[in-house]
């Protein structure tokens, strides 16, 4: 889902995408522990993929610094490889 770009915190980032993938535009991150605080949210969806191929899509000029985040609690037993 496209929203509405605007500056929002990391809770209005979670209220409004919960438990999805988020692209999020110029990301805020706190000088304290590095977390991030806000950003704008571009665009979200349950499916990763389907976050990735949005990104693809955009025009890279405009999406210069930009975060993916998962709003959700993550699995206990989830594996990640980076």
């Amino acid at each position: 889902m496209v929203t509405e770009i605007k500056e929002m915190t990391l809770h209005e980032i979670e209220k409004t995408a919960t438990d999805s993938w988020a692209l999020v535009a110029d990301p805020v991150y706190s000088d304290k522990d590095g977390k991030l605080k806000s950003g704008q949210l571009l665009y979200f969806h349950k499916d990763k993929e389907k976050v990735h191929q949005f990104v693809m899509k955009v025009d890279t000029g405009f999406l210069q610094h930009y975060t993916i985040m998962f709003t959700g609690e993550i699995p206990k037993d989830q594996i990640f490889v980076l």
